[in-house]
């Protein structure tokens, strides 16, 4: 059912819906993360993307350093936006 909401509906508003979802699941998780920062972070994983983009792979998770804290984000490659952002695990 997903695969069909996902090719009958618009890139850009895929991806709008990804980066509130990210911005609410963040939110619930404690993360400091707003939208200025979702859309640069997303910039900056798409000019590296020939480094990290293994065929046949649609999503990665990348370690990220907020000023405050450490957390993880889900990066969709084929919508090529941020779709969830927890906080990293604690280690020890």
């Amino acid at each position: 059912m997903m695969d069909a909401i996902a090719t009958t509906t618009p890139p850009e508003v895929m991806r709008l819906r990804c980066q509130t979802h990210a911005l609410m699941r963040a939110e619930e998780r404690g993360v400091d993360i707003d939208v200025g920062a979702v859309v640069r972070l997303e910039a900056a994983i798409e000019r590296l993307r020939a480094a990290w983009e293994v065929p046949g792979v649609d999503r990665y998770w990348f370690p990220i350093r907020l000023p405050r804290q450490r957390c993880r984000v889900l990066y969709d490659a084929r919508l090529r936006c941020i779709v969830t952002v927890v906080p990293a695990p604690r280690l020890g």
